[in-house]
């Protein structure tokens, strides 16, 4: 495969390779390596070399394991990882640059230690059982985090290290309570909590001064606070597959003052 030498973006992706071409190290302005959906088990330790190199995608392939070199590539801002059967997440604080990573839909077992990521985080669809209580304390600057579907059953009150966070997704994680530190999240916009053992919001939810969605979909709900309603900036919220005891009052208060509300009334 003849490669320009001069090349900024590379997409090897669907291409049923086995390995990795020789030589993507020595090419100088190489920015953006796209190489998903292969068969690559392993990543050559020649790639750590190329100089540009700040975008690596490499999901869908059977890796098996984090590739050791990876935690050496310190000028990487994204690494997609994603689909790659991986069981467990190094080490990445050493990743000063990364902004986004995606570990999605894994085996991962647990996350101890993250780099400062100022973009996107996704863990979600994993085997996560446990959050280091520190977890969180680098990511200030992070904007969405995805740890729906891990059997997490806890979510750490560490949460209020993610100053920055506008959208937060912690979908079917067996929660049955949330931290009144999420109350903190002052730059939070969208908060998703489907499909988990919620029957109560704290009192902490309604300091967040900026929440627009609300999804409490499929959880164990039946009645609601009356501070919800009071939540300046909400635009949408989703009730439905809850028990919710006067669920038609609650609708048209909601819709009075605009917000688009979804959910159906118990018979």
């Amino acid at each position: 495969m003849k490669i320009p030498a001069d090349i900024e973006t590379l997409d090897l992706s669907d291409h049923g390779l086995d390995a990795l071409p020789d030589g993507l190290g020595r090419l100088a302005r190489l920015r953006h390596l796209h190489a998903m959906n292969n068969r690559l088990t392993a990543i050559p330790e020649s790639l750590a070399k190329a100089p540009e190199l700040v975008t690596l995608n490499i999901g869908g392939n059977p890796l098996e394991r984090f590739p050791p070199i990876l935690t050496r590539m310190t000028k990487l801002e994204r690494l997609y990882i994603h689909e790659a059967g991986l069981t467990t997440l190094p080490d990445l604080s050493g990743l000063a640059q990364l902004r986004t990573l995606d570990a999605g839909h894994n085996r991962i077992t647990s996350v101890d230690r993250l780099p400062p990521l100022t973009d996107f985080l996704y863990l979600h669809d994993n085997q996560i059982t446990r959050l280091a209580d520190d977890i969180f304390a680098p990511l200030g600057g992070l904007m969405y985090l995805n740890v729906s579907e891990n059997p997490l059953g806890i979510f750490p009150d560490s949460i209020s290290g993610l100053r920055g966070i506008i959208e937060l997704r912690a979908e079917k994680i067996g929660i049955s309570t949330l931290p009144d530190s999420i109350g903190t999240l002052a730059t939070l916009r969208e908060l998703h909590l489907r499909g988990n053992q919620l029957t109560a919001l704290p009192d902490a939810l309604q300091s967040l001064p900026n929440l627009r969605v609300l999804d409490l979909r499929s959880n164990a709900f039946t009645d609601l606070p009356d501070w919800l309603n009071d939540l300046p900036t909400l635009e949408k919220l989703d009730l439905r597959w809850n028990k919710i005891r006067d669920m038609d009052k609650w609708i048209k208060r909601f819709r009075e003052r605009g917000v688009i509300v979804y959910g159906e009334p118990v018979f």
